[in-house]
């Protein structure tokens, strides 16, 4: 039996003690998400700050069955940037300028009202993007999701108050937009085809000196080094070119050295160009930055400084392995 009229089957219950409970059942609805982004690309070269970048438009609509289902909804929406990125510990690249009571510059909470059926109410908010992001390649991803808080409407068949509507589980429970950055060092704008390619030697450099010298070789080709009190500092000394190819976005080259030697420092040969090199607290890994982006074309040259500290008299070869990355 309908005993509300909502167009769903309810259960009536009966006792010996002439009692009977009503079990009612609640409309299912589904609220319909869209996002969209303006402009969907930006261009890093004209200008895009924490002022202002894009704007996030989202639009809500609810449908239920039956078509004649009329109650007015409050929903909550919540629209979220750099989801995806923030789950994987690293920061949000993006500000929500419009304010609102989310705890985060990177989320964007409020309260709607869908007034009927297939009624779309749209809310637009203004973004930006935080100083000095690293991350120019990926997509930003701006999710948008909502529930039901409330329904009003009058009293429906038999003087019974509406129910709280329920959310169709077999529908998406977010709806997503990208925004993209345009590479102007990139041939298809979008995707980059750098052409990294790297050449290193090993140097050493004795005390009264302050420049470096490269290691003699052996019959096979294979540096040799013998430490003295003369001969501590141990450095490679490494070029890395682009030629012919895209930009290179976030390129680095990363180290990773034996327990014979650590990272100590870095030197630019390249004239007005700085290397940034970061390394972890023991020093076997070293993680070096050379442009974002890294310039069709370009080409530095720098040493990598190496503690000669672990060598001892049973060290008879040492390894290094040398990474670039974009």
């Amino acid at each position: 039996m309908d005993l509300d009229g909502n167009s769903y089957p309810d259960l009536a219950a009966g006792s010996l003690s002439d009692a009977a409970l009503i079990y009612r059942a609640r409309p299912v609805v589904n609220i319909r998400k869209h996002v969209t982004v303006s402009p969907e690309e930006i261009d890093l070269s004209l200008g895009c700050d924490n002022s202002f970048c894009f704007t996030v438009k989202a639009c809500f609509k609810y449908t239920a069955n039956p078509t004649s289902y009329s109650q007015r909804l409050i929903i909550s929406y919540s629209i979220e940037a750099d989801g995806e990125r923030r789950k994987q510990g690293l920061n949000s690249r993006v500000i929500f300028l419009t304010k609102s009571n989310a705890e985060s510059d990177f989320q964007f909470n409020d309260t709607l009202e869908l007034k009927d059926q297939n009624r779309e109410s749209c809310v637009a908010i203004n973004a930006g993007l935080k100083d000095n992001i690293k991350d120019k390649m990926r997509s930003i991803l701006i999710e948008v999701s909502a529930e039901i808080i409330e329904a009003k409407g009058k009293k429906i068949k038999n003087g019974l108050p509406p129910l709280m509507p329920v959310l169709d589980a077999a529908q998406p429970s977010r709806a997503v937009a990208e925004v993209n950055f345009l590479k102007e060092g990139c041939k298809n704008k979008r995707i980059c085809y750098s052409n990294l390619q790297m050449d290193h030697s090993l140097h050493y450099k004795q005390i009264s000196q302050d420049a470096f010298s490269q290691l003699p070789t052996s019959a096979h080709n294979v540096p040799q080094f013998v430490l003295s009190y003369e001969k501590k500092d141990l450095a490679l000394k490494v070029t890395v070119t682009n030629k012919n190819g895209d930009d290179a976005y976030e390129a680095k080259l990363v180290g990773k050295f034996p327990d014979a030697l650590s990272y100590s420092g870095v030197r630019p040969i390249t004239p007005n160009k700085q290397i940034l090199c970061t390394a972890n607290q023991n020093g076997s890994e070293a993680e070096c930055e050379l442009g974002n982006p890294f310039n069709r074309n370009s080409e530095v040259t720098f040493y990598i400084i190496l503690s000669t500290m672990g060598i001892t008299l049973d060290s008879t070869e040492i390894e290094i392995d040398l990474q670039l990355q974009t």
